[in-house]
């Protein structure tokens, strides 16, 4: 690893758990490193607001002996030939494009990062346990548990005896079970979840092999795990960090995966039984013709093999004989691959955030349909609209054919039925209208299920995107807004969770990122709708009031109390000066807009 590659990693890893002050600090170094480099101590602490003693516990933070070293490291960051830059904070007078090649560089920047902290040696004893195992437990709550949900299925697709839980209860229940012989892989960004901290516990004293994934080195849980994988997703004012950590854990369960089948020549030959079991049924055609619902124009059969995503690549054909670390980097290759194909269909997606952000003006939904590891995606990206924008359950739906237990356990053959789809988005309350915007994801572009979503939104009025990763998919021609990202051959040959997901993954986060950004859920670059629903999400709101408007901590709790723990009405408070009843009115004549609602 370069050492302005280390530096870069370094500080982008640290981020999600500096101090305020400290966050200043890194804030001036990640805004302009090569500046920063320029500056004496004593400079950048008048820089950044802060003291010299608080520049050099930085330095310390990030490795480094102190702030002369830290400042040679930035130096040779700066002088590196291609070397990448820090993505840049999403701000209210960006463009939409610009929003969105933003929102690119964020999640590539946390990928890249992540390989970086890759430990080859770590890498290699968590697949040898796995391959071990006698069973493995996987957990994880709320985002990280849907990402525990995707690695289950990856294991059981090949044979293994793998269960996750998202529960606190089930978590704590079945690693009170757990046994010497048995693994278990823990997902928590933070590393401080009390419930999956004291389930690692448990596990540890059942005698246990585990397995922390988190962005956090100096965590309980990173302490406690008997393995600590790291992953990196930096979070800004309305960009959580579920939305940039989640595409760094699902990196390092595809790593796990493939490491998985390398050594075990078994679980090959179960992912191959298991794809020869549904392969009948998606060989023949889209599965329309089965109910006469071909539409004309558009070819009833669609043979997988021509498709890219199923096709054979070049670049990874001996990728049996890879040590993990030239697997990790053949990966991160290809998955490099995926921002500039998602950056390509920029128009598109600009195209598609506009029809959500019309729909959610006339009270509209969005919502997210798909099968397998598409619709885990839509659903994914659903559930962490609540929390991050302050969005009601029923403003971002997610649907995945199979229903809810087709999120933890793989249901085969269910993505074949179209009119699946239409039972479940006629059975939404209420009923599926003009105003909503059904978006199908699928990476083959071809699936019955997604077809038959966007089917049926359109006999109702609705709006129809399609999300796919083959180019002239059979799912664009139902769309009204076709979202076509060429990601090309998986690593692992038709294995399209890996760049196909990741790039559905990108899309999802930019269409619903933009469309709050637009929809006046940010002031500045501030999350100022985030609902304070645990400890660390009161302790941002506090953070966010004062960031709005220049008041300490103890101050910014007060507002925040006085308005009933809504961050957007506590600012308005503060910046207009009127009470939370008048903050309120103003609010609702700027149709939610701070900014609005202050100057108006």
């Amino acid at each position: 690893m370069a050492e302005g590659d280390d530096v870069r990693t370094r500080l982008l890893a640290a981020l999600p758990h500096l101090t305020p002050t400290a966050l200043r600090v890194a804030g001036v170094i990640r805004d302009d490193p090569a500046g920063a480099a320029q500056l004496t101590v004593n400079q950048l602490a008048e820089r950044s607001d802060a003291s010299t003693s608080a520049v050099v516990r930085l330095a310390k933070i990030l490795g480094y002996e102190g702030y002369p070293q830290l400042r040679l490291a930035l130096a040779a960051a700066s002088t590196e030939p291609g070397a990448p830059v820090f993505a840049t904070d999403i701000v209210a007078d960006d463009a939409l494009g610009q929003v969105l090649q933003k929102l690119t560089a964020f999640e590539t920047e946390g990928m890249l990062a992540t390989a970086d902290l890759a430990d080859p040696t770590t890498m290699e004893a968590v697949v040898g346990a796995l391959v071990a195992a006698r069973r493995v437990v996987i957990i994880g709550i709320g985002a990280s548990g849907l990402v525990a949900m995707d690695m289950d299925q990856k294991l059981t697709r090949i044979g293994m005896w793998s269960h996750s839980y998202t529960s606190e209860d089930g978590a704590l229940v079945q690693t009170s079970l757990l046994r010497e012989g048995d693994v278990l892989v823990a997902f928590s960004h933070s590393g401080e979840t009390s419930s999956i901290v004291d389930a690692t516990r448990r596990a540890i004293e059942a005698g246990a092999t585990t397995v922390a994934v988190t962005g956090a080195p100096q965590s309980r849980l990173a302490r406690s795990a008997a393995h600590t994988l790291l992953v990196a997703g930096r979070e800004d004012g309305f960009r959580s960090a579920a939305m940039a950590s989640r595409m760094s854990q699902l990196l390092v369960v595809d790593a796990l995966y493939v490491g998985v089948l390398q050594r075990t020549p078994a679980s090959a030959q179960a992912l191959r039984r298991t794809y020869e079991a549904i392969a009948p049924q998606r060989r023949y055609g889209t599965g329309l013709e089965r109910f006469g619902e071909t539409r004309a124009g558009v070819p009833a059969v669609s043979e997988i093999g021509e498709l890219t995503t199923e096709s054979v690549n070049p670049r990874t054909t001996a990728l049996d004989s890879m040590s993990v670390t030239e697997l990790l980097r053949a990966m991160n290759a290809e998955d490099a691959g995926v921002a500039a194909a998602v950056a390509r269909a920029v128009p598109d997606i600009a195209r598609a955030v506009e029809t959500i952000v019309a729909a959610r003006g006339r009270g509209g939904r969005l919502i997210y349909v798909g099968a397998g590891t598409s619709g885990r995606l839509g659903v994914l990206d659903a559930v962490e609209c609540p929390p991050t924008f302050g969005t009601d359950p029923g403003e971002v739906i997610g649907l995945i054919a199979g229903g809810p237990g087709a999120l933890w356990r793989a249901v085969e053959g269910v993505e074949d039925d179209p009119r699946a789809a239409t039972r479940e988005l006629s059975a939404l309350t209420p009923e599926l209208g003009a105003d909503d915007v059904v978006v199908a994801l699928a990476a083959s572009g071809r699936t019955p299920y997604a077809i038959g979503a966007l089917q049926y939104a359109r006999s109702v009025g609705a709006a129809a995107v399609s999300v796919s990763c083959n180019r002239d998919a059979e799912l664009t021609a139902y769309a009204d807004v076709g979202i076509e990202i060429e990601t090309g051959p998986e690593v692992l040959t038709g294995s399209t969770r890996l760049k196909a997901g990741t790039a559905q993954k990108m899309v999802c986060n930019m269409l619903s990122t933009a469309a709050m950004v637009r929809s006046g859920k940010v002031y500045g670059n501030l999350m100022v709708d985030v609902n304070p629903s645990n400890v660390k999400l009161v302790d941002r709101a506090q953070r966010i009031v004062a960031e709005a408007t220049g008041v300490d901590s103890d101050t910014a709790a007060v507002l925040l109390a006085a308005a009933d723990g809504h961050a957007k009405t506590a600012i308005v408070m503060r910046l207009a000066g009127v009470t939370q009843a008048q903050a309120h009115r103003l609010l609702a004549e700027a149709d939610g807009s701070v900014r609005l609602a202050v100057q108006g």
